[in-house]
């Protein structure tokens, strides 16, 4: 806290970071956070922590992240990098793809520019100002060129899939230039700006395919083949390789579009072939947003498990929220009498409280622990709970759209994908699972989310505790943490 005032009008302030200034009659002007701190995908992000990883990399002598908004209002990060000067190889595709390795996905920059120099202040400060008005549109004299370092392939007139992609991408990303072998999310794609390019492919070719064809296809020439042979009756799945071949049971990795579990393939998973399942709570029937229930969720992704390896064993790991479609997956393939060898959580997300049950629990924390407990807890679940009333009502807007035959705008569609998973989340009733489970978690996981769906297993629940935090579960030495755990307490390095 923060005392201002003079001796007769002193009031203490909490210190929350944001730049402020207070007028005579008491109003806050709020001017935005000194410290840039900026929200993606729901994750807080502060582009100094970019900056200082880019900075590790021996060929980079500068690096300044420019934060701007789409024409959708999405956040987009720009990092401008100055290479050493006897060090001129270095491209931003080959930056990016260091920088993927070292940094969760939601902190990748949408794009990456090279510069001969950064702009700075009179003082010797990287002038963000300069970086976010005249860099980003290109209309300095200092700012370096928008266009891609490598020469761009044309694409042919003849093959009208590509050259009309390369003409929707220039437009959704505000590019001059794509090239054929350019990937969609490399370029300044994102899981919003993929739902407005389903919707464009559907009005330029009449096609319509889901959004995680674009995940599955995020390279131009690819997804403009897929496109070419749409009469082969190809069938798009939520499951990648990551890694095809082991010795052991296969490993399969249920999380949402944000995980980085690529990350794995790097590793030695000890003799286990290595799989990931994307969540998608819902299908679309006409256009439209249409939720599934956890069960069916379950049983689409039983399908693509069996498909992918027909006899077992299984390993079935759930991260986070969707540890909840992990543990109907594993109830559903043991039912079916499969094995599965064993059922991982890692920071395992389940509550089932009301809200009648959460006010009397935080009112009991209030007693107890005071203002800490509003700051620590009552603040970001409140938020939570908004953000849950704001998606119903996207719900109500995308049927309403429906009966008036008006197309639901991309961004309530992205946000309506979210609702579909929230309400299978909180309909879902646990059936007893009889097999064992083991509990990952991170440093005070269990003390600040409470999570129950560790209680309906019937076998041993082994809990291990991570000396880490919740963005760590895909760096090298935690990756390596879960494939020892899956061999038994004995072969778990300390944490």
């Amino acid at each position: 806290y923060q005392k201002l005032g003079g001796p007769q009008t002193e009031n203490r302030f909490f210190k929350t970071g944001d730049n402020a200034f207070m007028l005579p009659s008491g109003e806050i002007i709020f001017l935005g956070r000194i410290d840039r701190q900026i929200q993606i995908s729901g994750y807080r992000v502060e582009p100094a922590e970019i900056e200082k990883t880019a900075l590790t990399h021996p060929d980079v002598s500068a690096a300044a992240v420019a934060v701007s908004r789409d024409s959708q209002g999405n956040v987009m990060t720009t990092i401008f990098i100055v290479t050493e000067k006897d060090r001129p190889g270095l491209t931003a595709a080959a930056f990016k793809t260091w920088l993927k390795s070292r940094l969760p996905d939601y902190m990748i920059p949408s794009k990456v520019r090279m510069a001969d120099d950064l702009p700075y202040t009179p003082s010797g400060k990287i002038n963000y100002t300069t970086l976010e008005t005249e860099w980003l549109s290109g209309t300095g004299a200092e700012a370096p060129p928008a266009a891609a370092d490598k020469p761009v392939q044309a694409a042919t007139d003849k093959d009208e899939y590509a050259s009309g992609l390369i003409r929707i991408w220039k437009e959704i990303l505000n590019l001059s230039a794509v090239d054929p072998g350019d990937n969609f999310f490399d370029i300044g794609g994102s899981s919003l700006t993929a739902i407005r390019l389903v919707t464009a492919i559907g009005k330029k070719f009449n096609i319509s395919v889901p959004v995680l064809a674009i995940f599955r296809y995020p390279v131009l020439r690819d997804l403009a083949k897929v496109l070419r042979e749409k009469d082969t009756g190809f069938v798009f799945s939520n499951l990648k390789v990551v890694k095809p071949k082991g010795n052991k049971a296969s490993i399969f990795f249920i999380a949402g579009t944000n995980e980085d579990t690529d990350a794995y393939g790097k590793q030695d998973l000890n003799g286990h072939a290595f799989y990931t399942l994307t969540v998608f709570a819902h299908k679309t029937v006409k256009n439209r947003i249409i939720p599934m229930d956890l069960w069916e969720i379950a049983r689409n992704n039983v399908r693509e498990i069996t498909h992918a390896d027909p006899s077992g064993p299984y390993i079935i790991i759930g991260f986070c929220r969707y540890s909840i479609a992990a543990f109907e997956i594993a109830s559903q393939l043991v039912s079916m009498g499969k094995q599965v060898e064993q059922l991982v959580f890692l920071d395992e997300f389940w509550q089932t409280k009301g809200m009648s049950s959460f006010v009397g629990h935080h009112v009991k924390g209030m007693f107890r622990f005071g203002i800490r407990h509003i700051l620590r807890k009552i603040i970001p679940k409140t938020r939570e709970k908004i953000h849950m009333y704001l998606l119903a009502l996207d719900e109500k807007r995308g049927n309403l759209y429906g009966r008036l035959g008006i197309p639901v705008p991309e961004a309530t569609q992205f946000r309506l994908m979210e609702a579909a998973f929230w309400k299978a989340y909180k309909s879902y009733i646990p059936r007893p699972y009889q097999g064992d489970i083991i509990v990952m978690d991170t440093i005070n996981w269990m003390e600040k989310f409470d999570p129950k769906l560790r209680t309906h297993a019937r076998g041993r629940v082994r809990r291990i505790q991570i000396d880490a935090t919740h963005r760590d579960w895909f760096k090298p030495d935690q990756i390596d943490r879960v494939i020892a755990a899956l061999s038994g307490p004995e072969n778990q390095p300390d944490a």
